[in-house]
């Protein structure tokens, strides 16, 4: 698949969802093949993030993979800081990792953390 290619889907993406802030697209060896953050919108990390965006994945999905003799294929990985939520999707032979605005709300996650937090503090 060509760069234009990539590059429709990135805009296809941002399209979908106005409060997407950035997209990765990486094979399933981690290679980069595309990442753009949205127009007019402030990176959260610093310049050399590119060598973070080929770590994290890597990490995160591989750990997640463990588990899927028991659970079944992996499908969306989410984690969520204080100024961002990042997801990321299997798709596959293609792995896509979305930042959202800090604002994205995650009812199920938010309501456990928040009650977990008033349960052990």
């Amino acid at each position: 698949m060509t760069l234009e290619y990539w590059e429709r889907v990135v805009e296809r993406i941002f399209d979908i969802d106005k409060r997407v802030r950035a997209v990765v697209i990486t094979d399933m060896k981690y290679h980069t093949i595309l990442s753009r953050m949205r127009r007019a919108t402030e990176s959260l990390t610093p310049v050399d993030a590119e060598s973070i965006i080929s770590i994290v994945p890597r990490i995160i999905i591989e750990g997640a993979q463990k588990l899927e003799p028991f659970l079944g294929p992996m499908e969306i990985v989410s984690t969520k800081y204080k100024k961002a939520l990042v997801v990321f999707y299997k798709a596959g032979e293609y792995l896509v990792l979305l930042s959202f605005d800090q604002s994205v709300e995650t009812p199920f996650h938010t309501k456990l953390a928040n009650e977990l937090a008033r349960i052990l503090y």
